[in-house]
């Protein structure tokens, strides 16, 4: 049969319709992105949300972007692949030679990232429990990790804050030291305690505490070289030490409290152990040194540390960096046959793992370090709610997603969104740097659902020449966290009907 002009005319307008890409009708969904579309003037905006694995609204989603400490979940989800959950890093203590006197203490440490002051005495303590007066030498072998410290992009800022503090595989509070100064009698200096002590952290204490005799203070008061302010500082010395100077008049009834990270931490580590040991009654002879245990050490006394699970609750509830970035160290030992590690091997099995099993294409992501400090990594909106898909699959996901801050009750979350329909029930990271702004996590929705959201906002791109000038364009972090929070505000309302 002939086919007439105007049959042929809707068959090829049906064809045209067919092959045209589908495209959603502006609606409530498209409307609730408003509040991000406003960033766009200053910022560059990545943003993806789906419901149960299916994308109902998306903003630049494959814009590859600085994820902040959003990073951590990456760490998080991969540490849960290729360590698991009951995984523990126990740090060990030998001794070579039988008796009280003995040839060598052997520190074998498990680049456990959770050990405090209070762990290496009681460690100490427990040696001394087992006989032993005094020993020839007190050697730390390597353990997972080489003597690198330093994460990636951690060069970027030579800051004594505790959040940039470096890793070890035998570390004692965090890679940090906080000092506690407080009143003593007038005029003289103030008291000043550590929380961990080594031949690493020098303290200079020039302060005197306020509060002279009338006398006193009249005759001072005219005086050139009268105390000013009080002042507490820190500097790294030519010996790589933490020099800490205290100056001025301490007027302050109460105690003050200030952290400052320390350049070696394995190396303050170790130190503060062996004051410990000789605290404890333990005489040292020599050390401490590197080393290895010979195969005569008979195993002491062991702490074994957290499994991988309790740590992941505080690295991603307050987002501690110096755990993400052990975390993703062990990863990186996990198939080193015992071989020290540096940065480098944790970075190549994250690369590996988001290609497989997750999903990703080798372009949708760098990452360097674990934490998210700096510009070290990037990743785009729709990668990071493919890492949340994954996770809502995994067998033992939840172990992560459970961890994240819940908004308005913990975390890095506590005090936002407090007062609206997402407080206690939206669970997130949060990513905050000078020139980025991220959130991602989960939300549960009406009938069981569950929206899976990544927003990433970065400051806008910086020229050389404005690099050159510390020009570069700023980023209105409050504008960004408020145009986050009314957007999934905005979305909640839109998909749960209410």
């Amino acid at each position: 049969m002939a086919v007439t002009r105007a049959a042929t005319c809707l068959i090829l307008l049906l064809t045209l319709l067919v092959a045209a890409p589908s495209r959603a009708d502006p609606g409530p969904l498209d409307s609730a992105l408003a509040p991000l579309r406003t960033l766009e003037a200053g910022a560059r905006v990545g943003a993806v949300f789906a419901v149960d694995g299916r994308e109902v609204a998306a903003l630049h989603g494959d814009l590859l972007l600085n994820p902040a400490s959003v990073t951590k979940l990456f760490t998080a989800a991969v540490a849960l692949r290729v360590l698991g959950t009951e995984r523990t890093f126990p740090t060990t203590v030998s001794a070579v030679g039988d008796g009280p006197r003995v040839d060598a203490l052997i520190v074998t440490p498990g680049g456990d990232p959770t050990l405090e002051a209070a762990d290496l005495q009681a460690l100490a303590r427990c040696v001394r429990d087992k006989g032993v007066t005094s020993a020839g030498e007190l050697i730390v072998e390597a353990g997972p990790f080489t003597d690198e410290s330093d994460p990636p992009a951690y060069d970027r800022k030579g800051t004594l804050a505790p959040y940039r503090a470096g890793v070890a595989a035998f570390v004692v509070d965090r890679g940090a030291v906080t000092v506690t100064v407080s009143s003593a009698a007038p005029g003289a200096a103030p008291r000043v305690a550590l929380s961990s002590a080594s031949d690493r952290v020098i303290v200079v204490n020039d302060a005197v505490t306020a509060g002279a005799v009338a006398g006193k203070r009249k005759a001072a008061k005219g005086r050139a070289g009268a105390p000013g302010p009080f002042v507490l500082s820190g500097e790294v010395d030519r010996e790589g030490r933490l020099v800490l100077r205290l100056s001025g008049a301490f007027k302050s009834k109460q105690p003050i409290l200030q952290s400052f990270r320390v350049p070696d931490p394995g190396a303050h580590a170790a130190g503060a152990f062996l004051l410990d040991l000789e605290a404890a009654g333990v005489k040292l002879g020599d050390g401490p040194g590197l080393g290895a245990a010979p195969g005569t050490a008979r195993v002491l006394c062991t702490r074994e540390g957290p499994t991988l699970a309790a740590l992941l609750l505080p690295m991603l509830k307050d987002s501690v960096n110096p755990y993400a970035e052990a975390v993703l160290r062990l990863v990186g030992s996990r198939d080193a046959d015992g071989r020290p590690v540096g940065f480098a091997e944790g970075a190549r099995a994250l690369s590996a793992f988001l290609k497989d099993p997750v999903g990703l294409s080798a372009g949708a992501f760098h990452f360097a370090n674990g934490s998210g400090l700096y510009d070290a990594n990037a990743v785009s909106a729709r990668g990071t709610v493919a890492l949340l898909r994954w996770l809502l699959r995994a067998p033992k996901g939840g172990v992560v997603l459970d961890a994240l801050p819940v908004a308005g009750v913990d975390g890095t979350l506590k005090k936002r969104l407090k007062g609206t329909p997402l407080a206690g029930r939206l669970r997130a990271k949060t990513g905050t740097l000078d020139d980025a702004v991220t959130l991602a996590g989960i939300l549960p929705l009406a009938g069981g659902r569950v929206l899976q959201f990544a927003v990433l906002v970065n400051a806008p791109e910086c020229t050389s020449e404005a690099s050159a000038r510390g020009r570069c364009p700023a980023l209105d972090r409050f504008a960004a966290r408020k145009a986050t929070d009314e957007t999934l505000l905005a979305l909640r309302e839109a998909l749960d009907g209410h």
